[in-house]
């Protein structure tokens, strides 16, 4: 639904992890005035509100007044000139061979990598345990669910050293979850899962190659920008429980 220029939809996924009715709301502008913001808020006790910001002083001042607080800083990049992919590099596992050479407590420790640096693991009202089954169970559904278009893995034998879950969409592939294990840090395993992306989306005959990022994760954004990634979009991620 819209109000005002606001658009409020309700997480389903969200609302079914966490118990309770979830809510996104995303501007089409800036706030004019606090009860332009109050008119759209959920009514329902006990639910939880996402307000994705762009940068603009006014709304973070009707946002903390309406108890809002600052989660998370999100960076959105894009590829546009996606690199070749040359044949002597080896292709890694895809979805079929990831679902079955996985071994049994690999998407726990996966899903605390990948989310430790997200609003989820950094907002003091939920509970590490619920954000830790959040990030569990997006993987998994991703994996075994037909929530990704695609997935691929790096493999060192049996032990999983880096994931990325894909999204085909018209134009674009977007890198929904990735993540390189601990142990395998610093040895490349990053730049592999990216090639297989590039080599996914001239397979799909897409034409650009978007990831969204924790502003403060400087690492991942020096790993896109070496890669050429152009910064597109910055949000900043309010919450609010009720």
């Amino acid at each position: 639904m819209s109000s005002c220029g606001l658009t409020v939809t309700r997480d389903g996924f969200d609302s079914s992890l966490f118990g309770k009715a979830v809510y996104r709301i995303v501007p089409a502008e800036a706030l004019t005035s606090e009860s332009e913001l109050m008119e759209a808020l959920p009514k329902d006790p006990g639910t939880m509100t996402y307000f994705f910001s762009p940068f603009s002083p006014p709304n973070f001042e009707l946002l903390a007044r309406a108890s809002f607080c600052l989660i998370s800083v999100r960076q959105t990049y894009a590829l546009r000139a996606i690199p070749a992919v040359t044949d002597d590099c080896p292709k890694l596992k895809r979805l079929a061979d990831v679902r079955t050479q996985l071994e049994s407590g690999e998407l726990t420790k996966m899903a605390v990598l990948i989310g430790e640096s997200s609003r989820y693991f950094k907002d003091p009202l939920i509970p590490r345990e619920r954000a830790v089954h959040l990030y569990e169970t997006w993987l998994k559904n991703s994996i075994f669910g037909g929530r990704a278009s695609e997935v691929v893995g790096l493999f060192d034998e049996r032990r999983l050293a880096g994931i990325a879950t894909l999204k085909d969409e018209e134009e674009r592939v977007v890198i929904d979850l990735i993540g390189v294990s601990t142990a395998f840090q610093g040895r490349g395993v990053g730049t592999r899962l990216l090639q297989e992306v590039f080599r996914y989306a001239h397979e799909r005959g897409r034409r650009e190659v978007v990831v969204t990022t924790e502003g403060e994760n400087v690492p991942a954004n020096r790993f896109y920008q070496k890669n050429g990634f152009l910064l597109t979009e910055v949000s900043f991620v309010f919450h609010r429980h009720t």
